[in-house]
C-alpha cells in the first residue's frame, strides 16, 4: 500500500507589534488597564493560533487521506485493466488454435488450413466484416462442398452483396451453400434472396433473356441450377455490377476502420 508522507502546517502569528501598541496604550493612561488587556488579548490570539493550526493540519490530513484512497483506487483499476487485456490476448490465441483445428478437419491438411486462415485473416482486415463471422461463413461454404480454391471468389461475391444489402454475412453464405447442395433453385431460395434486397430475379432474367415474370416459372420447372445462381452472384458483385467493390468502400468508412482490428497472425 502506498505511503504518503505526513504533511504538517505551522501557523505562526507575530504578536510583538500588537503587544507594543497595547502596552503603549496602557502607558498612555487609557481607561482600560493596558497590562490586563494585553494579557487577555494575547491569550485569545494564541488560542486562535492554536485553532487555526489544528484546522490546517486537519485539512492537510484529509487531503493526504484522499490522495491515498485515490492512489489505491487507481492501482486497483490499472491491475484490473491489465488483467482484462491479458485475458483478451489469451482468448484470441485460443480462438486461433480452435480455428486451425477446425479448418484442418475440413481440409484434411494442417498446411492447407494455415494457408486458408491466412487468406481469411487478410480478407477480414480489408473488409468491414469481423474475423469470426468471415471464418464462420468460410466453414459453412466448406461444409456445403466448396473447395479451398473456391473460397476466396465466393466470399468476395457473398461479402460484396452482404455489404450492399445489410444481410448477415454467414446467413447469406448458408443460403448459397444450401443451393449448391440442392443443385438447383427453388421458389423458397428466390424468396429468401429477394427478401434480403438481392435482385436475383432481374439477374436471372438477363441471363435467360426473358421477362422477370418468367423467371419464377423457370425456377418451378427446375431449369435454374446452381451454376446460374453462381453466375448471377458474380455478375452483381464484379466489375460493372450493382455491388461491385462495396466491401472495400465500406471498409474505408469510420465504422469500417473501427471494426476487426484484433487480428492474429496465423502460421
Amino acid at each position: 500500500m502506498p505511503r504518503i508522507a505526513s504533511v504538517s502546517v505551522d501557523v505562526k502569528l507575530n504578536l510583538d507589534p500588537a503587544k507594543r501598541q497595547i502596552t503603549d496604550f496602557g502607558h498612555s493612561g487609557g481607561r482600560i488597564a493596558g497590562g490586563k488587556f494585553e494579557q487577555g488579548f494575547t491569550q485569545h490570539m494564541r488560542s486562535a493560533q492554536s485553532r487555526m493550526s489544528s484546522v490546517a493540519n486537519s485539512v492537510f490530513t484529509g487531503v493526504a487521506a484522499g490522495m491515498t484512497t485515490a492512489l489505491v483506487s487507481a492501482a486497483a483499476s490499472a491491475t484490473q485493466a491489465i488483467g482484462q487485456v491479458g485475458a483478451s490476448i489469451l482468448k484470441v490465441g485460443a480462438d486461433a488454435e480452435k480455428s486451425k483445428v477446425s479448418f484442418t478437419t475440413f481440409l484434411g491438411s494442417a498446411s492447407k488450413a494455415s494457408a486458408v486462415l491466412k487468406d481469411i485473416t487478410k480478407f477480414a482486415a480489408e473488409t468491414p466484416f469481423e474475423l469470426p463471422e468471415v471464418e464462420k461463413a468460410a466453414k459453412q461454404l466448406l461444409a456445403f462442398g466448396f473447395t479451398a480454391e473456391q473460397l476466396k471468389p465466393t466470399l468476395t461475391a457473398v461479402g460484396n452483396i452482404a455489404a450492399g444489402t445489410g444481410t448477415d454475412f454467414s446467413e447469406l453464405a448458408e443460403i448459397i451453400g444450401k443451393a449448391k447442395t440442392q443443385g438447383r433453385l427453388y421458389a423458397e431460395d428466390i424468396n429468401q434472396l429477394t427478401g434480403r434486397g438481392i435482385p436475383i430475379i432481374s439477374e436471372l432474367a438477363k441471363q435467360y433473356g426473358v421477362a422477370e415474370s418468367e423467371v419464377k416459372k423457370l425456377v418451378e420447372q427446375g431449369k435454374v441450377g446452381f451454376p446460374q445462381l453462381e453466375k448471377a452472384l458474380v455478375s452483381m458483385s464484379s466489375e460493372g455490377g450493382r455491388f461491385e467493390g462495396l466491401m472495400t468502400k465500406l471498409a474505408q468508412t469510420t465504422g469500417g476502420k473501427f471494426t476487426n482490428r484484433q487480428l492474429v497472425k496465423i502460421t
